[in-house]
Parts: structure tokens; C-alpha cells; sequence
């Protein structure tokens, strides 16, 4: 009997050991997948709102949006050709947290880096070095005689559009004298340009022009968001069944166990409890340990950086989410199978 418990415990931790590389490969996959849809987009959100400026004498400051949301604002100064590269210029502001692109090398920006007397910069790892000097062990990027602090460089593992892009704090950008587009890309949840393309700002308010850039990014190109769902029902799917059927195994290789307990007069709640905790901690070593490898992976083999690896550690932690229901499940119904079984036979 202990040979065949012994057994039937390493089949159930095969079982989750592949059941949680499933779960976990899904959740690098969904990271990456978002991240893909940031690049493509160049950190716009996939409903991104574009608009363009009335005639506006003073210097906008774009802290002061009259919302209570997130948000973060783009402005598009200008688009230049280097060696049959598309290099873009914007100017960035974002308010409480925005989406944080891929680092190489040093920081993104951070709140602190808006509207207090700094003019910063982040580029990308293929920005030609035309316009940056180095002056005292820092490198800076010349726009318009303007000399911003590079703080970081941006670069994914594989090649994308922010390769080739410069982002600076868009409080340190002379728009008198800049050659901007005049277009602005706002990522914020709820739209809070009225239908009038009023702009309300806590001291005054900016009028608008929408406009409608099209569909873009892979999401939308590629209709990868049905596939994720498909994909991520598909695995429910096979951890319901699986689960289902070795926790039924392993609950009846624990039935003389269960028996013995239950004749003598431990309450069957008290004996689940103690089969439920065995099982879980199976699923939890195995899930565990599965995670451990593949964060080692991740630092060493990858440019993951803290914010990414916080992303997968979230991704990972929805994952045994995932795991742990199927089975909590499984178990309870092969134990309550077992114990209406010894109850109305005795055996």
C-alpha cells in the first residue's frame, strides 16, 4: 500500500509539474504579448485618443488635466530619416504610472523627473549619435540647443520602433521653437475631451481636434486577443480533466487511509482537511519550484528588468490561481465520492 501511495503522489507531481510549465509558458507568453502590443504602438494604448491643438500662446502644463485617471501625454515634435531609419522625437508626460518599455541600460522616467527645472531624455538603443555629447562622464541629447540628460535606453530583445525613438520630458521642450507636428496622443481610460473637443484643465480649460488614426498594432492587426482566450480556455480545460482524474486516483490509493481514520471517529471534515493540505502542498512545491526555474531563466538569459520581472511575477501568480481552483475542485469532489462510499458501504 505505501508503495502504490508513494506512486500515485509522484504521478500527481509529474502531473503539476507539467501542469504549471503550461500555465507558466502562458504567462511569459501574455507578458510578451503585451509587451509586443506597446512596441507596435510605440507606447500608445490600443484606444489611444490623437488630437491636435487650437492656437495656444502660453506653455501648456499637462499635469494639471482636470481628471482623476492615469494618464500620460505624447507629443509628436517631429519625424527624421537617418541611414533609411525612421527616427521619432516626442515629448512625454504621465500622471501616477504609464506603460514602461523594455530598458537596456539606466531608468525611465519617473514623476520626479516632470516639471521641476530638468530637461531629461530616454532613446533607444539604435538612435544614431549624431545629436549626443558626453560632458562629464553623462551623455546628453542635443534638440533644438536644448542639451537633455540621457537617463536610459530603451530596447526590447528583438527589434522594434522604439529602437528608434527619443522621448524628453515634455516640460523641458521649447515648443516656440520646436518643428512639433502639433499632434498629441493621450493613453488615458475614459475619454475626457467632451463631444465639443473641450479639454478641461484645473485652472482653465483647451479646445481640440479628434481625429481618428485608424486601426493599429498587433492586437488589432493579427486578432491575437481571440486566440488568447480560445488559448487560455483550452488550458482550464485540460486542468480541469487532468486534475479531476488524479486527484480521484489519488484520493482512492488514500481510501484504506481514510477508512481507518473515519472508523476511528476523526470527523470527515478533519480528515479532508488533512488529504486537501497533502494535495495542495503538491500542487504548491511543484508550482513553486517551476517558478523558481524560470525566474532564474528570466534574469540570466533575458534583459528583463525589475518592472517586467514584477509583470511575470504577476502573470505566475494569476497562473497558480489558475492551478489551485481545478484542483481545491478536484479534490473535494473525489474525497466527498470516497467518504458517501465508506459511509453507505462501510468500505
Amino acid at each position: 500500500m505505501k508503495i502504490t501511495t508513494r506512486n500515485s503522489t509522484l504521478w500527481v507531481a509529474i502531473l503539476y509539474l507539467l501542469l504549471s510549465l503550461i500555465v507558466i509558458s502562458f504567462g511569459y507568453y501574455q507578458v510578451k504579448h503585451k509587451e509586443l502590443n506597446i512596441l507596435s504602438r510605440s507606447l500608445y494604448n490600443e484606444n489611444s485618443i490623437s488630437f491636435t491643438v487650437d492656437s495656444h500662446e502660453e506653455p501648456l502644463d499637462w499635469s494639471k488635466i482636470d481628471t482623476s485617471q492615469s494618464y500620460t501625454i505624447f507629443s509628436e515634435l517631429e519625424t527624421i530619416k537617418f541611414k533609411n531609419e525612421i527616427q521619432d522625437i516626442r515629448a512625454i508626460y504621465f500622471k501616477n504610472d504609464t506603460n514602461l518599455p523594455p530598458m537596456v541600460s539606466g531608468r525611465f522616467f519617473n514623476s520626479a523627473d516632470f516639471y521641476s527645472n530638468k530637461k531629461i531624455a530616454v532613446v533607444g538603443k539604435n538612435v544614431d549619435k549624431t545629436n549626443i555629447e558626453v560632458q562629464n562622464n553623462k551623455s546628453y541629447y542635443n534638440y533644438l540647443g536644448r542639451d537633455f540628460e540621457i537617463i536610459g535606453t530603451m530596447g526590447a530583445e528583438y527589434p522594434s520602433k522604439l529602437d528608434n525613438t527619443v522621448l524628453l520630458n515634455i516640460d523641458g521642450v521649447d515648443f516656440k521653437n520646436s518643428f512639433q507636428s502639433k499632434i498629441y496622443v493621450l493613453n488615458i481610460n475614459k475619454n475626457p475631451i467632451t463631444p465639443e473637443g473641450i479639454m478641461k484643465f484645473k485652472d482653465s480649460t483647451l479646445s481640440v481636434n479628434v481625429f481618428d488614426r485608424g486601426n493599429s498594432g498587433s492586437t488589432r492587426l493579427l486578432n491575437i486577443d481571440v486566440l488568447q482566450v480560445l488559448t487560455l480556455i483550452f488550458i482550464i480545460l485540460i486542468l480541469i480533466c487532468s486534475s479531476f482524474i488524479f486527484a480521484f486516483y489519488w484520493i482512492k490509493t488514500k481510501k484504506t487511509e481514510i477508512l481507518i481514520l473515519w472508523q476511528s471517529g476523526i470527523k470527515t471534515d478533519q480528515i479532508f482537511k488533512r488529504f486537501a493540505m497533502s494535495f495542495f502542498l503538491i500542487t504548491f512545491i511543484c508550482y513553486l519550484a517551476v517558478c523558481l526555474i524560470s525566474f532564474l531563466f528570466l534574469i540570466l538569459n533575458t534583459t528583463s528588468n525589475f518592472n517586467e520581472l514584477l509583470r511575470y511575477a504577476f502573470e505566475f501568480f494569476k497562473g497558480y490561481i489558475i492551478i489551485l481552483l481545478p484542483s481545491a475542485l478536484s479534490v473535494w469532489i473525489s474525497f466527498k465520492k470516497t467518504i458517501e462510499q465508506i459511509t453507505l458501504k462501510g468500505y
